[in-house]
C-alpha cells in the first residue's frame, strides 16, 4: 500500500488518514478516560496524514487546531500533550522529516528553468484566478475516480450533498458555540488552502493545478464535526446508511465503466456485454463483491453506532 501510494498518488492514504483523525481526535482530546484504541488511532492516522506528502504537515496542523477549538480544550492542551508525549512525539518526528524532505530534497530537484520564458501575471490576477477555482475544487472533492474524467455521477453527488447538508443542519442545534466557530474557521481554512496551493503551483509551473483531492482531507471535517452530536432515530440511521451504501456502489460502477470500456459516448452498458478489460473476478462478481462489502460495512457502522448510544 505504501509503495503504491508513493509511486501513484498519496491521496488515498491521505484522505483515509484524515477521516480517521477527524473522528478519533475529538474524544482523544476531550475525554478524561482515554481508550488505548483511541490513542493508537490518533497516533497512526496523524502519522500517515503527515507522511503522505509534505502538504500533510499543514493539513495535520489545521485538523488539530480546528478540533482543539471545537472541543474548547485550548486551556488544557499543554497538559494533554504532556500526558500523551509518545503520540505527539511520533507526529513531531514525521513532521520534521517531511519538512526536511521538502526543503532539501524536493526543492533541490525543482528546476527554475521550467518557468523561463513563460509569461507571468500579477499577484492580483493570480488571486482572482485562484478564487475562481474554488467552486470547481469543491465539486471535484466529492469524488473523481481514476482521473478527472470520471467524477461521481451527478445524481449520486447531489444525493450525498443533500444528505450531508441535512445531517449537519439537524446536528447544528446540538453543537456548542465553540464547535460552530470551529466549523466557520474550517470553511475559511479550506478557501485559504485552495488559494495557497494555486499560488504555489503557479510559482513552480506557471499554472494552476489544485484539485479536489487536495481539499478533501479538510472538507470531510465539516460533516464530521457538524454531525458529531446528532442523535438520529433508528429509521433515520438506517436510511443514511442505505443512501451511503447506494452511492458507494453507484460510484464504483462509474469507476468500473472507465476501466472496462472508457467514458466516451453512451457506452455504460457495454461493460456487461463487451468489456475491453475486466477485473480478475469479472464484471458481475466484482459488482456483487462491491455491493456486499458496502452493505456489510454500513450494517457494522450502524450496529456500532447503536451500541454506543
Amino acid at each position: 500500500m505504501l509503495f503504491i501510494s508513493a509511486v501513484i498518488s498519496p491521496s488515498g492514504t491521505e484522505i483515509c488518514a484524515a477521516i480517521a483523525l477527524w473522528v478519533a481526535l475529538p474524544s482523544f482530546i476531550s475525554d478524561a478516560d482515554i481508550r488505548r484504541t483511541d490513542a493508537v488511532t490518533v497516533a497512526l492516522s496523524g502519522f500517515f496524514l503527515i507522511a503522505a506528502r509534505p502538504l500533510g504537515v499543514l493539513l495535520y496542523a489545521v485538523v488539530v487546531g480546528i478540533v482543539v477549538i471545537a472541543s474548547g480544550s485550548i486551556k488544557n492542551l499543554h497538559t494533554h500533550v504532556r500526558q500523551h508525549m509518545v503520540v505527539y512525539g511520533i507526529h513531531s518526528i514525521a513532521a520534521v522529516f517531511m519538512i526536511w524532505w521538502y526543503v532539501f530534497i524536493f526543492n533541490s530537484v525543482v528546476d527554475p528553468q521550467m518557468t523561463e520564458g513563460l509569461p507571468k501575471i500579477s499577484l492580483g490576477a493570480q488571486l482572482l484566478r485562484s478564487i475562481g477555482d474554488i467552486p470547481r475544487v469543491i465539486d471535484e472533492s466529492i469524488g473523481n475516480y481514476g482521473w478527472l474524467d470520471t467524477a461521481t455521477p451527478r445524481p449520486l453527488a447531489l444525493v450525498i450533498l443533500i444528505m450531508t447538508v441535512t445531517l449537519v443542519v439537524i446536528g447544528w442545534r446540538s453543537l456548542t458555540r465553540s464547535a460552530k466557530r470551529a466549523i466557520g474557521l474550517l470553511g475559511v481554512a479550506c478557501v485559504v488552502l485552495i488559494i495557497a496551493e494555486d499560488l504555489n503551483y503557479y510559482e513552480i509551473l506557471r499554472g494552476f493545478g489544485v484539485q479536489g483531492r487536495h481539499l478533501t482531507p479538510l472538507l470531510v471535517g465539516i460533516p464530521i464535526i457538524g454531525a458529531r452530536y446528532l442523535q438520529l432515530s433508528n429509521r433515520g440511521k438506517w436510511v443514511a446508511v442505505a443512501i451511503w451504501s447506494g452511492v458507494i456502489v453507484g460510484s464504483g460502477l462509474a469507476a468500473l465503466r472507465r476501466y472496462s470500456v472508457g467514458v466516451i459516448g453512451d457506452n455504460a452498458l457495454d461493460m456487461f456485454s463487451h468489456p475491453v478489460w475486466s477485473p480478475p473476478l469479472g464484471i458481475f462478481w466484482s459488482i456483487v463483491l462491491l455491493s456486499v462489502t458496502a452493505a456489510g460495512v454500513g450494517f457494522v457502522v450502524a450496529s456500532v453506532e447503536k451500541v454506543q448510544h
